[in-house]
C-alpha cells in the first residue's frame, strides 16, 4: 500500500486553489512573494491585531483596563514598521481608543486570544485532511455557547461587509462547533461615521456548514491529485482580482525560456503561510 498523504490545509490555501492552481503552487509550494511587494493595508491590519491580540491576553489575565490600554499604546509606538506615516500612526492610535469606547461593555467572555487549531475534516486509507486556522478571538456568550470574533481593517473607500459564507467564517464556525460568531470592522476614515466601527452577526445554519465542509473535502482530494500529478493549472481569468493584478503576473506572462530567470529577479523565497 502506498504511504497515506497528509494535506493541511487552511482557507488562504484553499481560496488561492480554488481561483488559480497555478498560484497556489508558486506560493504555498515554491514559497515565491515579490521582492518589492509592501502592502499597506496588510501592514496597518497586522499592527492592528497586534494591539488586539496584547489587549485580550491583558483581559483573560484580569489586567486592570486603564494600565493595558496605555500597554497596548505603548505597544504600537514601539513595533509599528516605518512604512507607516507619521499621521496614520496617530489616526490609529485614536481609532484603537474609538474601539475599546464603543466596545467597553461587551457581554462576552474572552477565552483565548490568537486560538489555533488543527481538526481533521477527512481521512481514509490514502490519505488524511487536517484544516487548520487561528481565530482572533474565542469568546463564550452569556448562554454558555462558544463562538469566535475576527477582526477586519479596510480603506475608506472599501467599507463593506466580507461575504459571510467564505472558508475562513464557515471554518472557524465549523472548528469551534456553534452556530455563530462576529466581525469587528474598522475603517481608517478620518471622521468618526457609522461605518468607521461596526460589528456584524455572522449565523450559520448546520446545513450551510455540513455542506462547505463535504465540499471542502472535495476540494482537498483534488489539490492531493494535483500534487501527486505534478500539474497546476494556470486560470487567466483569476489574473485582475478585486485588489488588483495579481502578483504573480509576471510569471504567468513570462515567455517558458524567462520564467526561472523572473522568479529570481522579481520574486524571493519565503516561509509560506501557515495558520499557526
Amino acid at each position: 500500500m502506498p504511504e497515506r498523504k497528509i494535506l493541511f490545509i487552511n482557507s488562504h490555501k484553499l481560496e488561492d486553489f480554488q481561483t488559480c492552481p497555478y498560484k497556489y503552487n508558486l506560493y504555498h509550494i515554491e514559497g515565491l512573494e515579490p521582492k518589492a511587494e509592501t502592502r499597506l493595508g496588510l501592514v496597518k491590519g497586522t499592527v492592528w491585531h497586534g494591539m488586539m491580540r496584547v489587549w485580550n491576553q491583558g483581559i483573560i489575565k484580569g489586567r486592570d483596563k486603564f494600565e493595558l490600554h496605555a500597554e497596548c499604546l505603548d505597544w504600537f509606538w514601539d513595533n509599528h514598521p516605518a512604512i507607516i506615516s507619521s499621521e496614520e500612526a496617530h489616526l490609529i492610535a485614536q481609532r484603537f481608543t474609538d474601539y475599546r469606547v464603543k466596545y467597553q461593555a461587551d457581554n462576552y467572555t474572552p477565552l483565548a486570544a490568537e486560538k489555533g487549531f488543527s481538526k481533521l475534516l477527512y481521512e481514509d486509507a490514502y490519505c488524511q485532511v487536517i484544516y487548520e486556522g487561528t481565530i482572533d478571538l474565542l469568546l463564550r456568550m452569556k448562554d454558555g455557547t462558544l463562538a469566535w470574533l475576527d477582526y477586519k481593517t479596510q480603506h475608506p473607500g472599501f467599507s463593506r461587509d466580507q461575504y459571510h459564507y467564505s472558508n475562513q467564517f464557515l471554518g472557524y464556525t465549523w472548528a469551534v462547533g456553534n452556530s455563530h460568531g462576529f466581525i469587528d470592522y474598522t475603517t481608517w476614515s478620518k471622521t468618526i461615521t457609522n461605518k468607521t466601527l461596526r460589528r456584524s452577526l455572522v449565523s450559520m445554519s448546520p446545513e450551510r456548514i455540513e455542506t462547505w465542509k463535504q465540499l471542502t473535502i472535495n476540494w482537498a482530494l483534488d489539490i492531493i491529485r494535483t500534487h501527486i500529478q505534478g500539474y497546476f493549472i494556470q486560470n487567466y481569468s483569476a489574473c485582475d482580482t478585486k485588489y488588483g493584478i495579481c502578483r504573480y503576473t509576471p510569471i504567468c506572462t513570462a515567455e517558458k525560456a524567462i520564467i526561472t530567470m523572473v522568479k529570481e529577479r522579481e520574486f524571493q523565497v519565503v516561509e509560506p503561510y501557515r495558520s499557526w
